[in-house]
């Protein structure tokens, strides 16, 4: 099911800003591995990419909420589900920090 999912290289980088991930973060060349020390993105306004990627659409790799700063904003998290398809398209294990 994960193989099967296509996103944009826009929505891929939306993801990636949301765990904080960065290349030379990385640890390990064979078993590489990743600790993701967050999981938000926010943003003042709406895009449609970054609604595709939420539990609304079909794909369910982010969740949105409203930002409890800002009413007219909103925070997008990565699903456990995302998470698992970040870790086959980066080919990398990723934890969250607790």
């Amino acid at each position: 099911m994960l193989n099967n999912i296509k996103i944009t290289t826009e929505q891929l980088g939306f993801m990636k800003h949301a765990i904080g991930f960065r290349n030379d973060k990385v640890k390990g060349r064979i078993h590489r591995r990743y600790n993701a020390f967050r999981n938000y993105f926010t943003t003042s306004k709406g895009s449609s990419n970054l609604e595709k990627l939420t539990e609304l659409s079909d794909l369910k790799l982010m969740r949105k909420r409203v930002d409890p700063w800002d009413d007219e904003g909103f925070v997008f998290h990565v699903t456990d589900f995302g998470f698992e398809y970040l870790q086959m398209i980066l080919d990398v294990s990723i934890t969250e920090e607790d």
